[in-house]
């Protein structure tokens, strides 16, 4: 043995520098496997106290290096997956509070004259041109509000394709019970666009349908790209909304099977 390490000695000092290091690294790569085969062996054959007892140490030290927030902090990419179903619910949900029904209350009688809508916080409503100058003098319009009360209606006045009326409610109530619906850009309509519109004298009832036209005469105002839509849906309610899948206002029917005025002609004949 003693003749082992001193032939092992002479030949060590023929090693150069790098071959020294790569010996060393050897000898400790060897050492360590030794070592995890004889602590597997030996915990292997270990009472169940004693691994216990050490998988108690290991975890200690591990929270004292690895803090537990920062192993509890996991990064998580999730793909979510919006269905149009979901939007059409949405968007209808948003404009529930900013429909009325309107009645007319004339010498013949009380008939549903279609919907309105609440455009500002103000309580100007709009439906489609009810012609009232023209009409009963003794005519009188009532609302029938979300929250099932019926309050009156001020005719503010008609434009060419709309009538426009004040809830005669203080501003306070109004909040209360109802909300001015979003008007959309309707300059951004495309062919096919998803539109939902909503109808129904006693209950609301919802058509899905898509945009299959856009209309403008020469004579029409140049302040739009064009004056009325055409739609597939066959149902509808006069001043009934016209919603995009956002819940914006993009139009109002006024009296057209399949046709509706696009919200930028709503905005400029409100200010005209």
């Amino acid at each position: 043995m003693l003749g082992a390490l001193v032939t092992l000695n002479k030949k060590m000092d023929d090693l150069n520098k790098n071959q020294i290091i790569l010996l060393a690294l050897l000898i400790s790569f060897v050492s360590s496997v030794a070592t995890s085969i004889m602590t597997y062996s030996l915990l292997v054959e270990a009472p169940p106290t004693v691994t216990q007892t050490i998988n108690r140490v290991v975890e200690r030290t591990v929270e004292t290096v690895v803090p537990q927030q920062t192993r509890d902090v996991v990064t998580r990419e999730v793909t979510v997956v919006v269905q149009e179903e979901d939007l059409v619910i949405g968007a209808i949900a948003k404009n529930e509070s900013s429909t009325i029904r309107i009645f007319n209350n004339s010498s013949v009688g009380k008939t549903f004259s279609g919907l309105g809508l609440l455009i500002d916080t103000d309580g100007t409503v709009v439906t489609g041109n009810l012609n009232v100058a023209g009409g009963d003098p003794n005519t009188f319009f009532d609302a029938l509000l979300p929250d099932g009360s019926t309050v009156r209606l001020n005719y503010l006045r008609n434009s060419e394709n709309f009538s426009f009326f004040g809830l005669d409610l203080p501003a306070k109530e109004l909040e209360q019970v109802m909300k001015p619906t979003v008007l959309g850009n309707s300059d951004n309509l495309q062919l096919g666009q998803t539109v939902i519109s909503m109808r129904g004298e006693e209950k609301t009832a919802v058509s899905i349908g898509r945009i299959i036209s856009f209309v403008r005469s020469p004579e029409d105002n140049k302040d739009s790209k064009f004056t009325s839509v055409e739609t597939d849906i066959p149902l509808w309610s006069n001043g009934g909304p016209v919603l995009n899948l956002k819940g914006e206002l993009v139009g109002v029917h006024v009296g057209v099977e399949k046709i509706f005025v696009p919200s930028n002609i709503l905005g400029l004949e409100k200010i005209s």
